[in-house]
């Protein structure tokens, strides 16, 4: 298992791995280097392999959002990620963007073109929109 962009302190990747799974924590601003666990140091990126890993989890990952989407699709990883309320803008189609009318709406829209586009085996999509969060982000996953 592989977490996305785990922050300073991979704390979500701690808690899996003392309940009994591998896992490997991957963010550039990782701070704490002796976990018992893989540490990857770097920023992610379309170039990442992501095909040694057979499942990603990511909290509020940002930029990192479309890049695991795009990836674990298309390699057929289970992945799941609860999207972050920043309203990030489209990587890979930047002309869709406009400043003036982009919202986390729009944003959660174009993830949906993503995975409609990537889906290329065809897994299980589910998009749970979690009132009871304070922010009411949906969590999206694959298997």
């Amino acid at each position: 298992m592989l977490e996305v962009e785990c922050g300073a302190i991979p704390i979500l990747s701690y808690i899996i791995f003392k309940n009994n799974y591998k896992i490997t924590a991957l963010d550039k601003t990782i701070v704490i280097k002796d976990f018992k666990f893989p540490i990857i140091k770097q920023k992610i990126e379309n170039h990442f392999n992501f095909s040694q890993y057979n499942s990603v989890v990511a909290f509020r990952p940002c930029m990192a959002t479309e890049i695991i989407i795009k990836e674990c699709l298309t390699n057929k990883i289970p992945f799941c990620i609860y999207l972050c309320n920043c309203a990030l803008y489209p990587q890979e189609d930047y002309q869709l963007f406009n400043a003036m009318d982009w919202s986390n709406k729009k944003w959660i829209q174009y993830l949906e073109d993503r995975i409609k586009k990537y889906n290329i085996h065809h897994m299980e999509i589910k998009i749970d929109y979690q009132t009871n969060l304070f922010d009411e982000m949906p969590i999206i996953s694959a298997k």
